[in-house]
């Protein structure tokens, strides 16, 4: 198989625990540009917060919020696919708010944080009071919940109630931390890249992944090469058809230079 396009999770996978991309790291993507391969980052992050780990010109496009938007890296040009209505958000603001830590009302280009306010957040992440103060579309809402251990009763309760909303419970590699996602009906980042794939008249055989969370293993077992990186979750790694070292390990870089 010939492949076209190279795509790749942001944290666990492309920046290592110091939340850095390695020069390594930067160098192969470049030259894999270079060679006319595709480069996308797929991410849970919103556009301010994948701009904040540095420079981001080895991307060719980003898709961002879990897929819920679609960034040109070269040509600025941002794209919502589809989005949560705000009246299901402060819906299901409703229902869970009394058993929530923390609410993200996740926009294209930023967080705004209900129920925690830290004073200390990077300018990409905004405290607010209530949904009312948010004045960007919501491409998706995270909730932490008071009663971890109840995460997948509360997943099915969304789920019942609001059938034109995703629920999955998502965790990242590098924490035993759960919480819930909730995006917009059928939007995850691999519907997401099939339709940049379809742009681009790429097939999702004609791609490889790098991913490490819960969030990453529908795409990981949809493209031609799925690799997991060697900290990803065990549950990522029995989806996979390779795997590579882990994102302090320059895993990305030397997956590709084998290739």
């Amino acid at each position: 198989m010939k492949y076209k396009l190279i795509a790749i999770d942001f944290d666990g996978t492309l920046v290592n625990d110091e939340r850095k991309v390695t020069e390594r790291t930067k160098e192969t993507l470049f030259k894999k540009k270079e060679e006319n391969y595709k480069i996308v980052g797929v991410t849970a992050r919103a556009l301010e917060s994948a701009r904040a780990i540095g420079d981001i010109s080895f991307f060719d496009y980003l898709i961002l919020n879990n897929g819920a938007f679609i960034y040109n890296v070269e040509n600025k040009k941002e794209k919502y696919i589809n989005k949560i209505a705000k009246e299901h958000a402060q819906k299901i603001t409703e229902e869970l708010d009394e058993v929530s830590t923390q609410i993200d009302y996740c926009s294209g280009n930023c967080y705004y944080i209900y129920k925690n306010q830290n004073k200390d957040n990077p300018y990409f992440i905004k405290t607010v009071n209530g949904l009312e103060e948010v004045d960007e579309e919501i491409a998706k809402i995270n909730i932490y919940l008071k009663e971890p251990e109840k995460i997948e009763y509360y997943r099915d309760k969304i789920r019942n109630k609001f059938p034109d909303i995703s629920c999955f419970i998502m965790q990242d590699s590098a924490d035993t931390k759960k919480w819930l996602v909730l995006t917009p009906k059928g939007l995850n980042k691999k519907s997401s890249l099939q339709q940049l794939g379809e742009k681009l008249n790429i097939k999702l055989e004609e791609m490889i992944f790098f991913g490490d969370g819960t969030n990453d293993i529908e795409v990981i077992t949809a493209v031609g090469c799925g690799v997991a990186m060697g900290n990803a979750l065990e549950e990522v790694k029995k989806k996979a058809s390779h795997i590579t070292t882990s994102n302090n390990e320059d895993g990305i870089a030397c997956f590709l230079e084998r290739l």
